[in-house]
């Protein structure tokens, strides 16, 4: 059994490949990061297990090592970050300090039990859509901001939260980075219709707020630009 298959799981996108997945409760099978990766999370969130709610990519059998981002919100809020960088006055003071919520990209990433080679193969791996932004990203920058534009465009009834800044901020975020598609299968939820992902589980609500349930994200023509 993978170490993703030891809890109940829902996969909701897909990257280069390898499969992006929702966690429907908590999981302590995936590993933790090695100190030799210099990541540091906060101690808040360097937890035991990586919590309900929360995306991996990764982790499945054949797969590589998993990557755990805790907070979805705070991919979303960067995503947002980056689509008002030319008029931060837009930005009002909730998604501003959910951009402030783990200050610095290497404090908002977990990579699960990876080694060195792990890193070099999935730069590799990402390093065509990760070039045209290398000059004012960091990896990790655009690994988040790259989820937070799918979560935002396909999946805004991932959290209230998200809900909220989807209707507050939809005119305000094109698509940049065009990184994550969505699985064409009933593995994945939305069985043949690729615009609509389905969940029969609440999805874990950050900062408190009241589980939501996954469904239509609203989509029905498409996600604008994004595969």
């Amino acid at each position: 059994m993978s170490a993703i298959d030891t809890s109940k799981h829902l996969r909701i996108g897909v990257l280069l490949q390898v499969p992006i997945y929702q966690l429907l409760e908590d999981n302590n099978s995936l590993g933790h990061r090695n100190p030799q990766d210099g990541h540091q999370i906060p101690q808040h969130l360097s937890l035991p297990t990586v919590p309900r709610g929360a995306l991996v990519i990764g982790g499945g059998s054949g797969e590589h090592p998993a990557i755990a981002l805790y907070d979805p919100g705070h991919c979303v809020a960067r995503y947002l970050e980056f689509c008002m960088r030319f008029d931060p006055s837009k930005m009002e003071d909730d998604l501003k300090r959910a951009c402030a919520n783990m200050q610095g990209d290497l404090q908002t990433i977990e990579y699960c039990s990876w080694g060195n080679q792990d890193h070099l193969a999935f730069r590799e791996r990402c390093s065509g859509l990760y070039r045209p932004h290398q000059e004012e990203l960091s990896f990790e920058g655009w690994l988040l901001m790259a989820l937070g534009e799918f979560l935002f465009h396909v999946i805004p009834t991932y959290s209230l939260q998200i809900q909220r800044w989807h209707e507050r901020y939809r005119a305000e975020a094109p698509c940049w980075f065009n990184a994550v598609s969505i699985p064409y299968d009933s593995y994945g939820g939305n069985g043949r219709n690729r615009l609509k992902i389905v969940d029969t589980e609440p999805c874990a609500a950050p900062n408190g707020g009241p589980a939501m349930q996954l469904g239509n994200s609203g989509v029905t023509e498409g996600p604008p630009s994004v595969s």
